[in-house]
């Protein structure tokens, strides 16, 4: 039978007659991170196999070209799966550089390019420090709808 490990709380009150066992603690924090770890995977497995899921992702670096065009820092792409862009970004082996890792593109490009998800941050029309907040509301608003219009169908990008 195995002792329950002590909580965080229970190791900063340990008496000096009772030493830490920090192979316990080490074990336990391990047992944690993957077991997270874990979750984490199998989140990203379940939604990459959904085949019918748009890929969106922001630009980390300036200078990306595809798709017939160059994309710079801040710029969201959006690929609809099933359309003819969406095909343009299939590899021989039906994968789409869209899903590659952070690894694969240091691999591939020396460097991370891209990142999945919206930009995080505001446009740099939005950053201005002289706009008022209505300003920037009305701003992000007609950012949103000028950009949301896709020039190809199943294709749309956001100007960072």
């Amino acid at each position: 039978m195995t002792a329950r490990p002590r909580t965080q709380e229970e190791v900063h009150r340990a008496s000096p007659e009772e030493p830490v066992n920090h192979a316990e603690l080490r074990e336990q924090l391990r047992a944690e991170i993957l077991a997270e770890q874990a979750a984490i995977a199998e989140a990203a497995e379940a939604a990459k196999n959904d085949p019918n899921r748009s890929r969106t992702i922001h630009f980390l670096e300036d200078g990306f070209t595809a798709l017939g065009r160059v994309y710079y820092r801040g710029e969201e792409l959006t690929v609809e799966p099933g359309t003819e862009e969406w095909q343009k970004t299939l590899d021989g082996r039906g994968l789409s550089w869209l899903d590659m890792s952070d690894v694969d593109q240091k691999i591939r490009y020396k460097r991370v390019m891209f990142a999945r998800g919206p930009w995080p941050g505001e446009t740099y029309d939005e950053a201005d420090p002289e706009l008022t907040e209505e300003q920037r509301a009305t701003l992000k608003e007609v950012n949103a709808r000028r950009f949301a219009d896709t020039l190809t169908p199943g294709l749309s990008y956001k100007k960072g």
